[in-house]
């Protein structure tokens, strides 16, 4: 089974994919393109190419859970128009369904079953949370 866990940060989507394999040995297999970045929101050609690139690193993984890290709509962390642009952009990915998952739940997992992986980058902690929540639900 593969995993991909993502969260939206501003105008940038952070990936992580997590295999298990018929021995439930679960690997990190994000490879090196863990971020996509929406330069310009309003350039209809930049979203189109955005959504290219997205769906076209998904095919590349094939993953059978994908999840994003659900962000607030109201209040101090709310997310910005450009990630909710992202989010939506996702959401419409044909091949697997999409889960938004609260990041109070993540966290409340990772309390109960702690992630036995440790991200790369910093940054690359949230969406690796979710897709770890993903391989063991």
């Amino acid at each position: 089974m593969i995993t991909c866990g993502i969260e939206f940060s501003k105008n940038k989507a952070i990936f992580s994919f997590l295999k298990k394999d018929d021995n439930g040995i679960i690997s990190d297999i994000s490879g090196e393109k863990i971020s996509l970045e929406l330069t310009d929101d309003e350039n209809h050609l930049e979203v189109k190419e955005f959504q290219k690139i997205l769906y076209s690193l998904l095919e590349t993984y094939k993953p059978q859970k994908i999840g994003i890290v659900k962000r607030q709509k109201k209040g101090k962390f709310a997310g910005g128009a450009i990630s909710f642009k992202l989010e939506g952009i996702l959401q419409l990915y044909p091949n697997c369904d999409i889960l938004l998952i609260p990041a109070v739940t993540i966290k409340s997992f990772n309390k109960k079953e702690e992630m036995e992986l440790l991200p790369r980058f910093k940054y690359q902690e949230n969406s690796l949370l979710l897709a770890w929540y993903l391989i063991n639900n």
